[in-house]
């Protein structure tokens, strides 16, 4: 009895994991700007806030940083 709580426990605690695994956002992907596409925009397809975009991408924390095409 005690070994079927036990390995009910870790099954639990097993998919647990593979859920927040599941939640973490992966900034690996790459994004080719189109003519017309703003931050907001770029941010809302891949269902990221625009401070998320933009930590994963620290390049657009300098000063006078544009969006470009490209």
């Amino acid at each position: 009895m005690k070994s079927l709580f036990r390995f009910s426990m870790l099954l639990v605690l097993l998919l647990f994991a593979v859920v927040a695994e599941a939640q973490q956002q992966n900034y690996r992907e790459m994004h080719k700007v189109k003519k017309g596409e703003t931050l907001f925009g770029i941010a809302r397809r891949y269902e990221i806030t625009v401070d998320q975009l933009i930590k994963a991408n620290p390049d657009m924390n300098a000063v006078g940083y544009e969006l470009k095409k490209g």
